[in-house]
């Protein structure tokens, strides 16, 4: 049986125009997934990357999903609680979608308690018979070496559309890993296409389990990084490489081009994964020179909807090059007035941003970024504490 339907209903509830991602797509879940920093960063390093997908596929959004969404549910009568039951942790999940408009890949993966129940998951998941009766998919074999692996084919529907898919599975010790591709005949990934996706992600996640990094992941960068997930909903969590960084931002040519590793927390604090939302991202540079230049043009990396004002007075001790922004933030187009805050900080070859955005009011929102900046100023791989932030006063 596919996963594909589970994970879309858990991450295809897209949201946009939000300001660390303003051309993007956050995948949002109802719950937040409390891991350690460790984890999380190990989790999010395993998805495949723009340079191991095809041509033409821009990041939409990745973050963590919890037991309830993942479930398949509906006729299956398996819920969140049945998984969890198994042994089932958590899922992290990336999207890319084509640029044509027509072509989807996901990469997906699930944390187990044991081989053992990440075994028993797979044979679960992978039986339509249970999780889909009377669907019409074809499952084949994965050539991945000797992992348990299957390739499950068939057609769905998406809001009234027909669309072609492909769903290859893989257990990978305590994981269960996958990558789906779907969209019309012309745009899913045939079965070689599948299989060189599978054996890459089975690479990464084996590199993962076998205690080392993957390429394109920083687990430094991201284990000293505030972990903000506790605040309210994951709506963005992830390593972004330079090249999706300047897509986000429609910014080709830029001085993000430089960057070499970024890591960015995105979460709504208000119900439904409404506003206020609060970001805090770190990115690392080639030189300290390098950062301090992303600092000094930060004005401008923005999109085109919002205008950042230089914010009077604000210093915060122990950086380099400090700029402090505030702006009227798209999602509340109804606010009076500037109700949102970005601070952004240059610290040896490390910028760091943190934004919080459609708060009550532009003081609230200040005083959120300031604190959230001290707080991340503070930070090692050792510890790495929230402050208290008060929202809706």
């Amino acid at each position: 049986m596919s996963i594909w339907k589970p994970l879309r209903l858990a991450l295809f509830c897209l949201l946009s125009s939000l300001l660390v991602l303003p051309t993007a797509h956050a995948v949002a879940q109802a719950e937040p997934v409390q891991l350690d920093a460790l984890t999380r960063t190990q989790f999010a390093s395993v998805p495949l990357t723009a340079e191991e997908l095809p041509d033409g596929y821009v990041l939409l959004g990745e973050t963590f999903v919890g037991a309830d969404q993942f479930a398949p549910g509906g006729d299956s009568g398996i819920t969140g609680q049945t998984l969890v039951d198994a042994g089932f942790i958590a899922v992290y999940s990336s999207v890319y979608g084509h640029e044509s408009g027509d072509g989807q890949i996901t990469t997906y993966v699930s944390l187990w308690d044991s081989f053992d129940e990440a075994t028993a998951g797979f044979e679960l998941l992978e039986d339509e018979a249970v999780t889909a009766p009377g669907s019409d998919f074809t499952d084949s074999e994965l050539n991945v070496g000797e992992r348990l692996a299957e390739l499950t084919t068939g057609t769905i529907d998406v809001d009234g559309t027909q669309q072609q898919f492909a769903d290859a599975t893989i257990v990978v010790e305590t994981l269960i890993v996958g990558v789906i591709s779907q969209g019309s005949a012309d745009a899913v990934l045939d079965s070689e296409g599948m299989t060189s996706l599978a054996q890459s992600l089975e690479a990464r996640a084996s590199t993962v389990t076998g205690g080392e990094i993957p390429e394109g992941a920083n687990f430094g960068l991201a284990t000293s990084t505030l972990n903000v997930s506790t605040l309210g909903t994951d709506l963005q969590t992830g390593f972004l490489s330079p090249e999706e960084a300047e897509a986000i931002y429609g910014l080709s040519g830029s001085s993000l081009g430089n960057l070499e590793d970024a890591w960015v927390s995105l979460v709504a604090i208000g119900d439904n994964a409404a506003p206020p939302f609060v970001v805090v991202g770190r990115s690392s540079f080639a030189d300290a020179d390098t950062a301090a230049q992303v600092v000094e043009q930060s004005a401008e990396l923005v999109p085109l909807s919002i205008s950042l004002e230089p914010a009077d007075g604000f210093s915060v001790d122990g950086v380099g090059e400090l700029r402090g922004f505030t702006y009227l933030s798209p999602t509340t187009p109804a606010a009076p007035a500037a109700n949102s805050f970005r601070a952004v900080a240059q610290v040896d070859t490390i910028v760091i941003i943190v934004d919080v955005q459609g708060a009550t009011s532009v003081d609230e929102a200040r005083a959120a970024a300031t604190a959230l900046l001290t707080a991340q100023l503070a930070c090692n791989e050792e510890s790495c504490e929230l402050p208290e932030l008060t929202f809706g006063s």
